[in-house]
């Protein structure tokens, strides 16, 4: 009798036959026509060898592999490579002005700051109390000197102008009748019919009678300025610039109902450190502004308050503005004051154009043109300092002007 075979033997003999069946089946499988029949093939395979979900994961997989390959068009055979029919886009042309960055001496200016003043202001007010009745100037208006801007309730200085006519006349006819005595009594006087008392009587009678004329005469004069007092004119041209009091406000003497200053004299009045006491002589040319109005110039210093402030060690330094400006008093201005020279990197200004946060400069590299991003310093009339992503030498292009 045969032995029966060990259990372990037995199950190495059915795994051998399973497997050469396995290999029977694929050798005698017919090919796949296409990558989807290869595919199908594949799954039922991971399905016989590693069980169902292992096969069903490498299924998944599979299939989005496939997918894959199926959009980017290599799914089945070789790639397709249709020629282009369009031509490669040319290199960009050059439009524009060319400037060659370069490195130049600039001078180090220190910046000081402060205000437009007027050299010559006026409050207009009243040297009488009165009624104010009209106002002929609101903020802003430019009058003449000497142009009406108020007046006041005049009837209270003419009724004091009448009396004081009044007065007058009557104090003249008085001295006429004094003065028809006196001349009579000198008369007697001479014949020896009037004593030498009665004589100088008369005679101090015509004094006091005179008196009493030149005294009616000052207060005629007095109610005719009084009178002259209710209308206000503009001490000097200019402008109007605030107006405090309306028709029907009382006004009072010294407080101030318009005010009014001198376009032409107005001036930027800075504060300068201690320490650049020496660099701000009176007739040293320095370059300043006026930031709301975008007015740049240059000026001489006129004038160095000769007086520091203890707490802030500062002084004033004045610098008139150009004749024909738009500034008013109180604006924001700058100088610049010169202290030595530095190197910089320049290039003009409109060669920069900023998108958002980032600032951009067209450089020709290669015959071409090309966008490259920068950083920017310091503005100069010369140009803008560029601190980095230049080099000098290297070519900038401008834009074109609007014709």
């Amino acid at each position: 009798m045969r032995k029966s075979r060990s259990p372990t033997r037995a199950s190495r003999d059915w795994r051998r036959s399973i497997n050469t069946g396995l290999l029977r089946r694929r050798s005698s499988a017919p090919s796949a026509d296409s990558p989807l029949e290869e595919f199908e093939m594949k799954i039922k395979q991971y399905y016989q060898r590693y069980g169902r979900r292992t096969a069903a994961a490498a299924g998944a997989l599979l299939i989005l592999i496939l997918m894959f390959l199926y959009l980017t068009g290599n799914l089945s055979g070789e790639p397709k490579i249709t020629p282009s029919t369009k031509e490669a886009p040319p290199s960009p042309s050059v439009a524009g002005e060319i400037v060659t960055v370069k490195t130049m001496v600039i001078p180090v200016e220190i910046e000081a700051v402060g205000a437009v003043d007027a050299r010559e202001t006026a409050q207009v007010s009243s040297r009488t109390m009165a009624l104010i009745t009209r106002i002929y100037a609101a903020a802003g208006d430019v009058v003449k000197k000497g142009q009406p801007l108020v007046e006041l309730d005049a009837r209270d200085a003419q009724a004091q102008l009448a009396q004081a006519r009044e007065a007058l006349a009557s104090a003249q006819a008085e001295l006429e009748r004094t003065r028809l005595d006196a001349g009579r009594i000198e008369r007697l006087h001479e014949k020896q019919a009037a004593t030498r008392s009665e004589y100088d009587a008369a005679q101090a009678a015509l004094t006091m009678a005179q008196a009493q004329v030149d005294s009616a005469k000052a207060r005629v004069r007095e109610a005719e300025v009084s009178l002259s007092f209710t209308k206000i004119e503009a001490p000097l041209s200019g402008k109007v610039i605030d107006r405090l009091a309306d028709p029907g406000d009382m006004a009072v003497p010294g407080q101030p109902i318009l005010g009014l200053y001198d376009p032409s004299s107005l001036r930027l009045e800075v504060i300068v450190p201690e320490r650049l006491v020496s660099q701000v002589q009176p007739g040293r040319r320095v370059r300043a502004s006026i930031d709301a109005l975008d007015l740049q110039f240059e000026a001489e210093i006129t004038q160095v308050v000769p007086s520091s402030d203890v707490q802030s060690r500062s002084f004033i330094v004045r610098v008139p503005l150009p004749q024909k400006n738009d500034a008013f008093p109180g604006m924001y201005g700058r100088i610049w004051i010169p202290s030595g020279s530095t190197e910089a990197l320049l290039i003009p200004q409109e060669a920069v154009r900023r998108v958002g946060q980032l600032e951009m400069v067209t450089v020709v590299e290669d015959g071409a043109a090309r966008t490259r991003t920068v950083k920017t310093g310091k503005k100069y009339p010369q140009g803008v300092e560029v601190l980095s992503g230049l080099e000098p030498g290297e070519q900038v292009v401008l834009p074109q002007k609007d014709s």
